[in-house]
């Protein structure tokens, strides 16, 4: 009897502990099982969504960069072409004036043209944008335009810009009358402005557009062309701190993290232009890009909270089972223990309370 008396003193200390240790311990497994997945899920997301996002970056920001080089490269064989055309006549003449008339009307990138003679002095010069007397025609035999061409190599200037802040390069051919004997050179003005069609048809994604940087990270071409106008410098930018410091050499880390060039935070790409020292930027805002990923985790919190209720229901039918037949006993005990020594307790679980 006294031994019973001790398991009712046990029994009634206990009541209702186990079950909620159950719940408490199982919803609490149940529920670090649960966030941990879907913390597991939405890094794994986010990595696959981060790597596509650098990939088609990298593609497509390459694909622009080589459509511009093309697009200059074309520029120089133009001019090259022009060249050889005004080698055959007089140098000033009325022939070479009107074949860099017809360079002007077929070729709206370029703005002016004028052609050097070997010292340097320019002998004609033409504009769409002003008359030239001939009293304004210059000694160009320090520039770099001349001092490169005149060694029978193209160039390229660095961009500058118009009074209209209009992005410009400078192209210069050498005009050889023969394949070794250079006698002048041939230099125009190619406007930029062409490419902001290019860079702002590029749209990629829901949010992804492209922009344009010289060498010295001044914006040449951006969708928004009042961005171009207002001579933005866009250097501090990590992507183009990046770029600036090999300008030859792709981007590091594709796809990554930076603030953009309106100040919200993005996923960006770069790719140079080699032959020019530019470079096509590719951004994307962060939440645009991620906001498939924020969907899944909304519906992952709510699958969570579904899971836990479930859960408990659970648990709580299971500590049901366990503790009935504990309550059983716990009666029983407490019959028996006042002397009822004919009562039995009837307990059919087939494990270890059975037994007890």
């Amino acid at each position: 009897v006294m031994d019973l008396s001790k398991i009712t003193q046990l029994f009634s200390r206990r009541t209702g502990g186990i079950r909620r240790r159950l719940l408490k311990w199982g919803l609490a497994l149940l529920g670090i099982g649960l966030i941990a997945n879907n913390l597991a899920g939405s890094l794994y997301t986010r990595k696959v969504i981060m790597r596509e996002a650098a990939k088609l970056q990298t593609e497509i920001a390459t694909r622009v960069a080589l459509e511009i080089e093309d697009f200059i490269r074309r520029k120089v064989e133009r001019l090259l072409d022009f060249s050889v055309s005004t080698s055959l006549y007089e140098m000033g003449g009325k022939e070479q004036r009107l074949l860099a008339l017809l360079l002007l009307k077929n070729d709206r990138a370029f703005t002016d043209a004028s052609i050097l003679d070997g010292s340097g002095m320019e002998v004609l010069k033409i504009s769409e944008r002003r008359v030239y007397l001939p009293s304004e025609l210059a000694d160009q035999s320090d520039s770099a335009k001349f001092k490169e061409a005149i060694k029978g190599e193209s160039y390229i200037s660095p961009v500058y810009t118009s009074d209209k802040a209009e992005p410009y390069v400078t192209i210069t051919v050498p005009l050889k009358v023969t394949p070794q004997e250079v006698v002048g050179v041939v230099a125009v003005e190619a406007n930029l402005k062409i490419l902001w069609e290019v860079i702002g048809e590029i749209q990629f994604s829901q949010g992804g557009y492209a922009y344009l940087v010289d060498s010295r990270g001044n914006l040449i071409a951006h969708r928004d062309p009042s961005l171009v106008l207002k001579r933005t410098n866009l250097g501090s930018l990590n992507q183009i701190q990046e770029f600036l410091r090999n300008p030859l050499g792709v981007d590091p880390s594709p796809g990554g993290e930076d603030q953009g060039i309106t100040g919200e935070r993005v996923l960006s790409t770069f790719a140079p232009v080699r032959s020019l020292g530019w470079a096509v930027i590719l951004e994307e805002p962060v939440d645009v890009a991620l906001a498939e990923l924020r969907m899944v985790e909304r519906y992952a919190f709510l699958l969570l909270g579904v899971g836990i209720v479930l859960g408990a229901l659970i648990i709580v039918w299971v500590s049901n089972r366990i503790t009935a037949p504990i309550h059983e006993l716990h009666h029983g005990a407490e019959i028996i223990g006042k002397g009822d020594l004919n009562y039995r307790v009837e307990i059919k679980t087939g494990d270890e309370i059975g037994q007890l």
